[in-house]
């Protein structure tokens, strides 16, 4: 079978559009379909107004595509579809662009040049592409053309009364109240700004930060090391915020002819160190964060009667980190870095700086004492009735195990760098 095949021509939609929209407005389509529905059950639509001071774009092209997929919906399914379109006419995107063009830079100089001479430039300029939404919901085939006729503008009294009232009601049905809450703030305006005018303003730039040394209470030359973007809030700073997820470093280093130590994110220590120029640099200790394995402190008793086949026998967990140890006298001495705040239950207590654990029994060994100090603790020595413990800010501290249930401390003092270790010989302590 052969068919002829009527060529059409190509698809013009610009002029398919403009054909539709002539022939509606020739039958009055719009009226028809409005006394269709009028003994229908209403539905309401009030359009979020834009702004007619500027053509309409691809976002308003979106948005009406979705709010038209439900008002005809609801026309076709027999309902008498009140959409009421509306243009915000207040706000300062029009004044700002009036005051620019009149080259009003002050409050002042609209005063002197008339507030109501300065509001009626305002309102032509608010509906100065009114013609263009009116084009574009005609084109769209908008069911806002239905009340373009009688749009709602928000500079009218009508719609401004209307406002009023609805406040006047909320009030009566105790509804509103009086408070108070930050808002942005635009000084040239002399008014408040809405989120949306506030956001306009936006932009990703490049600003200052500074870094701080806050001094360690009883510390000399020593410091925790901070950075912050709002320097302003210096004068009313009363704390410092660490991370409980991540470590903490000491670092020991000369700072402009000093010795100095630095308490810095560990991870940042590289980066902040080829910031400042700093060459040579000992991280002394790291503080670990509550969550690391690292955070529970261990003892383990290992029974090497048979050397060739040690064996543990007992334990002891805390929370915390153990860094040195020694025995005397059926007493292990732990020195160690507390953590607090560790969560869960799976480990009895917490780590002290120096904690002594009875091992008289190895198979059940149990903290019989402990003392903590500001400090820390990185290795321990024991001699007669005496604990020598390294801290964690270059100090030796000595303390009075003759009651191991009760520690005290009893002398302390800063040596001139860090200290991982030490041993006792004859009536010398080794650093």
């Amino acid at each position: 079978m052969i068919m002829d095949v009527k060529q059409v021509g190509p698809f013009r939609p610009d002029e398919v559009s403009e054909r539709l929209n002539r022939r509606w407005k020739e039958i009055g389509l719009v009226k028809k379909i409005r006394q269709l529905n009028e003994g229908g059950k209403k539905f309401y639509y009030i359009d979020g107004p834009p702004y007619a001071n500027a053509p309409p774009h691809i976002g308003h092209a979106l948005t009406r595509t979705m709010r038209e997929t439900i008002l005809k919906y609801k026309q076709m399914g027999g309902f008498n579809v009140w959409a009421q379109p509306g243009f915000d006419t207040h706000g300062l995107p029009v004044e700002v662009v009036v005051q620019d063009k009149l080259r009003l830079k002050t409050n002042e100089d609209i005063e002197k040049y008339g507030v109501e001479k300065f509001n009626e430039e305002c309102r032509k300029h608010a509906l100065s592409s009114f013609g263009d939404w009116t084009k574009f919901y005609e084109t769209y085939g908008s069911m806002a053309t239905w009340g373009l006729d009688d749009p709602y503008l928000t500079y009218k009294n009508d719609y401004i009364s209307s406002s009023w009232l609805f406040f006047k009601k909320a009030k009566e049905k105790g509804m509103i109240y009086r408070g108070k809450k930050s808002v942005p703030w635009c000084p040239k305006c002399g008014t408040s700004l809405s989120a949306h005018e506030a956001s306009q303003e936006y932009k990703d730039i490049e600003d200052i930060g500074i870094y701080m040394k806050f001094p360690a209470v009883g510390q000399e030359n020593a410091y925790f090391f901070v950075w912050t973007t709002t320097p302003w809030t210096l004068p009313g700073n009363v704390a410092i915020a660490v991370n409980p997820k991540y470590n903490y470093s000491w670092v020991d280093l000369k700072w402009k002819g000093k010795d100095e130590t630095w308490v810095m994110a560990e991870d940042l220590v590289p980066k902040l160190m080829a910031k400042m120029k700093i060459d040579a640099y000992l991280v002394s200790t790291s503080f670990p964060n509550e969550g690391s394995d690292l955070a529970i402190g261990k003892l383990d008793v290992i029974d090497i009667s048979d050397p060739a086949n040690p064996r543990r026998v007992g334990g002891y967990e805390a929370r915390g980190r153990a860094l040195g140890v020694a025995v005397a006298d059926g007493y292990a001495f732990l020195a160690g870095i507390r953590t607090e705040n560790f969560g869960g239950d799976a480990v009895p207590d917490v780590l002290q700086s120096l904690t002594i654990i009875d091992v008289r029994d190895p198979v059940n060994p149990r903290r019989v004492g402990g003392s903590d100090t500001r400090y820390g603790a990185r290795a321990v020595a024991v001699s007669g009735s005496h604990a020598y413990v390294t801290d964690s800010w270059r100090g030796i501290q000595v303390f009075d195990i003759s009651d191991p249930a009760a520690p005290t401390r009893i002398w302390r003092h800063t040596i001139g760098g860090a200290c991982n270790g030490l041993a006792i010989l004859g009536q010398n302590v080794l650093v």
